[in-house]
Order: C-alpha cells, then structure tokens, then sequence
C-alpha cells in the first residue's frame, strides 16, 4: 500500500508531493515516531487517514473482502498539532 503524507494551507495547492519522494522518512518514520512519542508530541502515523471508499477499493483489489475489516472514517488535522510534530522531528 502506498502512503502519502500531505501538508497543505487551507489554500488552493498546484499538486501534492506524495512521501515517497522521501524515501528516508518513508522508510523510517516508525523510528521518527518512537521518537516523537517519547518527546510528547503527535506521531507522523497519527496524521494518517484514508479515504475510505479507496481503502475499501485496496481491499478489494487484494481479494480482501471491505465489509470484514473496520473502516475508519477519513480524519483532517489542525495544522497547529501537524507543525509541532514537524518542529520536534527537526
């Protein structure tokens, strides 16, 4: 499964720069994360949220059937909590 993670302004945007443009947070934001939860602040994994008619599509396009798996409602984030988990990363 592909993962994106996307900051944005509640502006209009020309496109959205998909994580694995970055493949060492990619790779290691669970060791970010480890980090930042010591620290006491919100996780890179906790900002993540999936559509869920796509991830119900994913599903179905890995034979898994949708309505066997809890979908959780797609979640927005206050920027606030996004850009302190990004000042404690740096």
């Amino acid at each position: 499964m592909g993962m994106t993670l996307m900051i944005a302004k509640n502006v209009e945007t020309s496109g959205l720069v998909p994580l694995e443009e970055f493949p060492s947070l990619c790779q290691h934001y669970q060791g970010v994360d480890w980090v930042l939860s010591r620290a006491g602040v919100a996780t890179i994994e906790s900002f993540m949220s999936s559509d869920p008619d796509e991830l119900r599509d994913l599903l179905e396009a890995t034979g898994i059937d949708p309505s066997t798996v809890p979908i959780p409602p797609q979640q927005f984030f206050n920027p606030v909590d996004g850009l302190k988990t990004v000042r404690e990363a740096m």
